[in-house]
């Protein structure tokens, strides 16, 4: 009930002032991993998919990049799938969850709906939104993830409901419900990851279940009452064996999670890759090797950072080389960077990178293994050719809170490489700066779409490839205009 009091009572000026300034950059970073996403073959497929079966004839919310309307569940799975498509998107350490995937496509797809929204009321969304998707697995931490769930898809659906019920203006009660109806919806197996384009589709569904829940909930559509704490057929307790629930509620409306807890990524990919593919970058350029040079590489990380990401590659699609150490370390070894540029159909099955995956050996490191089973720390040994032995230990990714956060400008940095050429990016970015003098949220999703000089180059581009599908999906924007 604490989390359904909070999530309905919280107001804009008790919000602490970090606490909005660190709310509008993950929102800002969110928006540019979901704009990026869309582009991706994956992404078109899923919105191909969608556009057809579904009979659009236009709707209240934006479908981010493309800019034709849908339905507000509709919108959220696909702009949740998106934002995580290349898995550049925010994560939470300690409870496994990608919050912006989830809160952020259902909070503006209902603020859409709504209409009217002011700016002040969509930031103290998503505040919500972010503080029960960590809060709501902090009670067990990463151990559903040893057990082959995609820990995401169930956390995200308390963000993206109790975000989307805010705006409604759920009270304590209809939020229950809708927290309710969200956690039965829940879903993700972490073997998406092997081979499958659908690991991104998982924060999109809970991004979905959130609409779904708390527009049930607003109409009086029951819920399970105390979803989280039911010893039997509960969410902590179906998830985990072990669990301690004080941890959800303390200090709840104090101490805010996105601010403690939850890292921005410099890199794509699955994050225990990043302090890996960091570590190589430093030995290679601290003593000047040459990829020529390599002999052998050694990557000693956690045993669950050897069974998640620690497997021998194999060049089965981009959602599989975001997720493989070994693929990250090669291409941090051949290109000296790990950006997304390298997660393409002719990337992931590069032979110089095949080959270079053959040379990485990932092990388990016994005494971090005791000390710290959820680290995200690694140590890498480069072995020569010639018999040299360089190593380097990284403790924390880019990006960990408290820790090694990245600053505001490599934040803005990422955002504008992500947004590509065009004006949007600028506007984006300052209409989020001013987002609590908005009047109307919907301003903001007006601007998530091609602007006009781009979409114009690229029909003129298309038209001249001869590529009719591609032109279709432009003129299906427009004409949503």
């Amino acid at each position: 009930m604490e989390m359904s009091e909070f999530a309905s009572g919280l107001s804009f000026e008790i919000i602490p002032e970090e606490v909005v300034d660190r709310v509008k950059l993950c929102l800002l970073d969110t928006i540019g991993c979901g704009v990026f996403g869309a582009r991706d073959t994956r992404s078109k497929i899923l919105t191909d998919v969608l556009r057809n079966i579904g009979g659009w004839n236009g709707g209240p919310a934006t479908v981010w990049h493309f800019g034709f309307k849908a339905s507000p569940a509709d919108a959220a799975l696909l702009n949740g799938s998106f934002v995580h498509s290349y898995d550049f998107d925010d994560q939470c350490q300690e409870v496994g969850v990608h919050a912006g995937a989830c809160v952020v496509p259902a909070a503006l797809a209902i603020a859409e709906h709504m209409g009217g929204i002011t700016g002040k009321e969509f930031l103290t969304s998503l505040v919500v939104g972010y503080e029960c998707a960590i809060r709501a697995g902090i009670a067990f931490g990463l151990s559903p993830l040893s057990d082959g769930w995609h820990i995401a898809g169930f956390n995200g659906t308390f963000g993206s409901t109790t975000a989307a019920g805010r705006l409604l203006g759920l009270d304590a009660d209809q939020m229950m419900n809708a927290i309710g109806l969200g956690a039965t919806q829940g879903a993700g197996l972490m073997s998406v990851q092997y081979g499958s384009d659908a690991k991104g589709m998982n924060c999109g569904k809970a991004a979905q279940s959130g609409v779904y829940a708390s527009l049930l909930a607003q109409k009086g559509f029951k819920g399970i009452r105390n979803v989280i704490e039911l010893p039997y057929g509960g969410y902590v307790s179906t998830l985990s064996s072990s669990y301690d629930l004080q941890k959800i509620t303390s200090d709840i409306g104090t101490k805010y999670m996105i601010n403690e807890k939850l890292a921005l990524k410099k890199y794509p990919s699955v994050r225990w890759v990043h302090a890996p593919a960091e570590a190589a970058q430093r030995i290679m350029r601290r003593h000047s090797l040459r990829p020529q040079d390599i002999g052998r590489v050694v990557v000693k990380v956690t045993s669950i950072g050897k069974e998640h990401v620690g497997w021998r590659y194999e060049p089965q699609g981009i959602t599989s080389a975001l997720s493989n150490l070994p693929y990250g370390v090669a291409i941090m070894i051949l290109e000296g960077n790990l950006s997304a540029i390298y997660f393409t159909d002719e990337w992931i099955q590069n032979p110089a990178v095949l080959k270079m995956t053959e040379k990485i050996v990932v092990q388990v490191d016994e005494a971090l293994d005791k000390e710290e089973p959820f680290s995200m720390g690694a140590t890498v040994d480069i072995i020569t050719k010639d018999g040299n032995k360089y190593s380097e230990w990284i403790d924390y990714p880019i990006g960990t809170p408290g820790k090694r956060p990245m600053s505001k400008t490599e934040i803005l940095e990422k955002f504008r490489q992500l947004m590509g050429e065009g004006e949007n990016a600028n506007r984006i970015l300052e209409c989020i700066e001013n987002l609590e003098k908005v009047q109307d949220a919907r301003k903001l999703a007006s601007l998530l779409h091609l602007d006009w000089v781009t979409m114009e180059r690229r029909l003129l581009d298309l038209i001249g490839s001869r590529n009719l599908s591609e032109v279709r999906t432009i003129l299906f924007a427009l004409d949503g205009k």
